[in-house]
Formats: C-alpha cells, sequence, structure tokens
C-alpha cells in the first residue's frame, strides 16, 4: 500500500495538486484504521488527507476511480480487500456500456427502439439517454492530439447528437407557449446531467486507450485551479465564480493601513522644523500637511471582446470586488472603444451592473480589439485621473488586430502612473506572435503575468492586492 500511495502522490503532483510528506504520512495511518473494503470510507480518507478544497476532492477522487475500476493498470498494491471497485455511476450506465453497439450513427438517430435522441430526454428516459451517449463516445475516434482538449471532445459528442439543435427546438417550442417554463427547466436539467456522463465516459475512454498519459490528461481537465478559464465547461465557470468570489472576499478583508489615518493629515517635518527654530529648536508644535482632493489609487482597464470572454467575466467579477476593498477606484471596460463603469459597480449588484453597463454604454463599435484606440481615448479624456499615487491595471490579450498600437498614448499613460501591472489570459509563449503587442506594450510595465487559471489569479492577486 506504501509504494502505491508514493504512486498516486506523483501522479497528483504532475496535475498540479500538492501533497506533503506529512499529509502522505497521515493518508497511511488514516487508512490503517478503516475497513478497506467499503469503497467510501476508503475514498474518504484518502480526500480528507490529501485534498485542501471540494475542487482537489474531485481531482483525488477522480483518481482513485480511474486506478480502481476494473481493467485499469493502477498501481500494484491498491488493491482493496474487496477487490478493485465497479465501474460506473449506476446501473443504468453500466447497461448502456454492455450495449451491442448496433444502429450507431452520427445523426443523433439510431438509439434504442429507433427514437431519436430528443424524444428519449424529454421522455425522462435516463437509461436510453445513456445508451445513447455511451455508443457515441465509444465510436468517437480518439488521437493524442485530443488528449489536451477534452472540452471539445465532449462538443463533439454533443454535435453528434444532435444537442444544440434539440436545445434551440426546446426554446422555440417555448417561446410559442407549447412548453411551460417548469418543462423546459426539466429538460435543461436532464441535458445538464447527460453532458456530465458524456465528459465522464470520455474521460474513462482515455484512461483506457492512452494509460499514463491519458489519466494525467483527465487528472488536468478535472483541476479546475490549474485549467485555462477558456476551456471550463457551463458546470465548471460556477464553480470557479465561487471560487473567485471566496478569492474576493479574502482580498477585501485583508488589513490595510497598520494605523488609523490622520484627521490632520502627514506630519510635515520641513515646516516643524522651520517653526521649531523660534522656540529654540524645540519643536514644540508639529506641523501637518493638507489633505489634498483625492485621486484613484487603482484604476482598472479591461477587455471584454469576444477573443477573452471568459476571462473578462471573471476579471469583471474581481474588478467589482476591488471596487470595495480600495476607497478610491476608476473601472473601466473597452473592446475598441473606452466606457467608465465605476458608478454601475458603485450602486448596483454585479449582475444587474453588468446589465446596465450592456445597455447604456458605449465599448465596443467593431467588435474587435483596437487597444491602441482605446489608449488614445484615455489619454484625451481621463489622463488627469493619473498620478505618482496610482497602481494602473490592464487586463486583456494584447491582441490589436493589426491594427496602430497607440504606442506614444500608452507611454503618456504609464509615464503618470506609480505603477503598472498586466494581466495576460493567454499563454506566454504566444505573446508577440501575429497581431499580439504584448511586448510592446509590456516594456512599460513593471510587471506582466500570464493569468490563464485559478491559480495564477490566486498568485497574481496575493503578489498586486
Amino acid at each position: 500500500m506504501e509504494q502505491a500511495m508514493v504512486q498516486i502522490v506523483r501522479i497528483l503532483r504532475q496535475v498540479g495538486v500538492g501533497v506533503s510528506p506529512a499529509e502522505v504520512l497521515d493518508c497511511l495511518r488514516s487508512l490503517e484504521l478503516i475497513d478497506l473494503s467499503r469503497k467510501e470510507d476508503f475514498f474518504s480518507a484518502v480526500e480528507a488527507t490529501l485534498a485542501k478544497s471540494p475542487e482537489q476532492d474531485t481531482v483525488v477522487r477522480s483518481l482513485l476511480v480511474h486506478l480502481l475500476e476494473p481493467g485499469s493498470n493502477g498501481p500494484a498494491g491498491l488493491v482493496t480487500p474487496a477487490g478493485r471497485l465497479p465501474a460506473g455511476p449506476a446501473a443504468a450506465k453500466e447497461r448502456a456500456e454492455a450495449h451491442d453497439g448496433r444502429g450507431l450513427g452520427h445523426s443523433g438517430a439510431g438509439g434504442p427502439g429507433d427514437e431519436d435522441f430528443a424524444a428519449v430526454v424529454a421522455r425522462g428516459d435516463m437509461a436510453a439517454g445513456y445508451d445513447f451517449v455511451a455508443r457515441t463516445t465509444a465510436a468517437m475516434p480518439l488521437g493524442t492530439e485530443d488528449l489536451a482538449d477534452i472540452p471539445g471532445l465532449v462538443r463533439r459528442v454533443q454535435i453528434a447528437l444532435n444537442w444544440f439543435m434539440t436545445e434551440y427546438e426546446w426554446e422555440h417550442k417555448y417561446q410559442q407557449g407549447e412548453l411551460s417554463p417548469s418543462e423546459l427547466q426539466r429538460y435543461r436539467e436532464r441535458l445538464d446531467h447527460l453532458s456530465l456522463v458524456i465528459e465522464d465516459e470520455i474521460e474513462r475512454n482515455i484512461s483506457r486507450r492512452f494509460g499514463r498519459s491519458g489519466l494525467l490528461a483527465v487528472l488536468q481537465n478535472k483541476n479546475l485551479a490549474a485549467k485555462d478559464f477558456q476551456l471550463l465547461s457551463t458546470h465548471e465557470v460556477k464553480t470557479v465564480e465561487r471560487q473567485i468570489y471566496r478569492l474576493c472576499r479574502r482580498l477585501a478583508t485583508r488589513r490595510g493601513r497598520r494605523y488609523r489615518a490622520s484627521a490632520r493629515g502627514q506630519v510635515d517635518l520641513r515646516r516643524t522644523a522651520a517653526q521649531a527654530g523660534s522656540t529654540g529648536g524645540i519643536p514644540l508644535r508639529l506641523a501637518h500637511r493638507n489633505h489634498r482632493p483625492g485621486r484613484p489609487e487603482l484604476l482598472l482597464l479591461c477587455d471584454v471582446s469576444n477573443s477573452v470572454a471568459r476571462f473578462s467575466k471573471f476579471m469583471l467579477q474581481l474588478t467589482y470586488s476591488l471596487q470595495r476593498r480600495f476607497s478610491r477606484v476608476r473601472s473601466f471596460v473597452f473592446v475598441d472603444d473606452l466606457a467608465e463603469v465605476t458608478p454601475y459597480f458603485q450602486r448596483h449588484p454585479l449582475p444587474r451592473a453588468l446589465e446596465l453597463v450592456e445597455k447604456e454604454t458605449c465599448f465596443s463599435r467593431s467588435g474587435f480589439s483596437d487597444f491602441g484606440r482605446v489608449f488614445q481615448a484615455f489619454a484625451r479624456d481621463y489622463l488627469h485621473l493619473l498620478s505618482p499615487r496610482t497602481t494602473l491595471i490592464v487586463l486583456g490579450d494584447a491582441r490589436n488586430n493589426w491594427r496602430p498600437p497607440g504606442e506614444e498614448h500608452w507611454q503618456q499613460i504609464t509615464g503618470r502612473c506609480r505603477r503598472t501591472y498586466w494581466l495576460n489570459p493567454c499563454p506566454r509563449d504566444t505573446w508577440g506572435r501575429e497581431d499580439s503587442l504584448m511586448p510592446l506594450y509590456a516594456m512599460r510595465c513593471h510587471q506582466v503575468y500570464e493569468c490563464r487559471n485559478l491559480n495564477q489569479l490566486a498568485r497574481v492577486a496575493r503578489r498586486i492586492w
């Protein structure tokens, strides 16, 4: 068992789940105290000692399920007294896996009883739905290039099942009054469940087909903290949003100044020393600097173009929370035009604020990013907001669609700021390729960060804020 656990820990570390030697010892001690023939007890003991968050729980459990299912090439010694764990989450799904495969096609038809996929889901026959999913995923060709794009494989299966056409038809029937809101919601919930089944089936097929490399790809896909924002599925987005909300709460409750700010301003040493000359060099009275009109301490520019849509959603959530942490913040969004969103974030909850920003502001004319034009507009209209105390943070991919970079305006903006940071959701090795102007803009930044996943975002947030 000890050697098997060492191999498990090595796999977890490879996919970004940190495990310390002390946690390994805790895990081994806990396994000595339980009945290993009880599957849930075994899972719970390993998860409780090796995982440190709900997301890591998912990775650890997925690893154990793949290693302990029949036919896996799991580490030697990782066999419970009751034998390897049964495969599949439900008997209906196991029945689907045992299907003989006749009638398979990529049109969404040819399933049980020659009934199409939409009718099966609408009727609520989930066992037949599992049949469709299992047969379609089994027929999906797999190559090594697919290991890095499991969400793409899920989408291919959905296309083969006429998934998106089914959603469209249900929405159309709802608009025509042929479906009630409760029926539409029920159908959507069934599809959401089946999408998880599709992902699970694909992951098991990959693990069986490609062995260790396939298992690593599956676990990396499960590790949401290290998964690219642009590859997150709909249900994963909701999970990451909750994690970002927790991160924002931690940032918002961080201590700022050690002492309360004086109502009279900072001590002016020069004036105090000058006044002390009239009292024999003894500073009997302290002179204070007068408070000047406040300027923003933090200014954020957030790219909301389609190329970074998922990233922008998370960044706007972070921006909204920072609005409450810092006393003086100005926030802007842009595509090829610039719009200030500070008042919306101050007065409304985030969903309502984003809705009003979409309706009442103009930040996109062509739909394509134009950083040069945005920097020109900012230098023309908002340069007075910047001071030597301002920290400027830009959130965007720096892809300018072959338009003028506006370098002189960018230099003018950064020259007035105390610090400039840039968070880029694109892989670092793509910066400077094609229409990316990141190296050009980076020359005027104090620090540029790759920010593609939750781990990187949390690391950057701790450094900057």
